[in-house]
């Protein structure tokens, strides 16, 4: 009789365990999304990488975390579920599309349709829109169009000149005024502006140089 009663009550224990873990899962599949992903693969200035995540340490609150990702592992795609906000940095735009172009850029599509946040600094910036004119008389310049075209309309750069490739020479800290008249100052080298906001479906200006 006791190893009946004891039998029946490791079934009853099994039965909660289950139902335990079956409620993680659920709660865990339901998870506000928490993480920060900062691209630092090939194309990602060291200096610009390191001020971002610098400067995101010191204004993020406990609730969020701030990690690396790769272009493998954009291309994979898993980082969808659990990100907040994907961040592509200053560096050499060129970069980005050599990687990500294809699959890469067809999970960050997804992932902004289905209400996710991307933020392009600079090079980011530029790999994100659709027209791109940078250096336009130089030769270094890049004319193109781009794939992942987040932003439909044109950015053209470098905004401020002078610039170089492979030096700190033309760099400067620009006074940016947001919407409401905050200012401040931000770094900058190479960096370009966006034409005709105005009359892209959607587009909201929030700061100007």
């Amino acid at each position: 009789m006791l190893y009946i009663m004891s039998l029946m009550k490791l079934r009853s224990i099994f039965k909660f365990l289950q139902f335990f873990c079956l409620l993680c899962l659920i709660q865990f599949s339901f998870a506000a999304p928490d993480i920060i992903y900062v691209y630092s693969d090939l194309g990602a200035a060291p200096i610009g990488l390191q001020s971002l995540k610098d400067g995101l340490g010191k204004l993020i609150t406990k609730k969020y975390k701030i990690k690396e990702i790769r272009a493998a592992d954009i291309v994979a795609g898993r980082w969808k579920k659990d990100a907040i906000l994907l961040i592509m940095p200053g560096g050499a735009s060129s970069y980005y599309c050599k990687y990500l172009n294809g699959e890469g850029n067809k999970q960050i599509q997804e992932y902004v349709s289905n209400g996710g946040a991307f933020l392009g600094i600079c090079a980011g910036a530029y790999f994100a829109t659709k027209h791109v004119e940078f250096a336009k008389d130089e030769a270094y310049s890049t004319v193109c169009e781009r794939e992942l075209a987040l932003f439909k309309g044109k950015i053209e750069g470098p905004s401020f000149l002078p610039f170089s490739y492979g030096s700190h020479f033309g760099t400067r800290a620009v006074p940016q005024v947001l919407s409401d008249g905050f200012t401040f100052r931000v770094y900058y080298k190479g960096g370009g502006h966006f034409h005709d906001v105005e009359r892209i479906e959607g587009a909201q200006i929030l700061g100007n140089y």
